[in-house]
């Protein structure tokens, strides 16, 4: 039968492909955008962050959030590490 499937040019069913879900991006990589020159180096004058890793962009306040979140998970994940080690 192969032979006729390939000469009357019928495919075989290909298997579905298995969707991969994509982890989500926990933006630790935050970069801080200024709009000019003048005000580079100055954390009041922030105006986004674009994260490194997925090149999401967020607003000041977004972006001061995240890294907030963020570096109270390294605080709780390093407080854990602390509590084994002592164990």
């Amino acid at each position: 039968m192969k032979f006729l499937d390939r000469l009357l040019g019928r495919k075989e069913a290909s298997p579905a492909e298995a969707e991969v879900a994509e982890p989500d991006c926990p933006h630790v990589a935050l970069v801080p955008f200024w709009d000019s020159a003048e005000d580079i180096g100055v954390h009041e004058k922030i105006s986004r962050y674009e994260c490194e890793s997925c090149k999401a962009a967020f607003t000041r306040e977004q972006g001061e959030q995240i890294r907030v979140e963020g570096a109270e998970r390294l605080r709780l994940s390093e407080k854990d590490r602390r509590d084994r080690l002592a164990e």
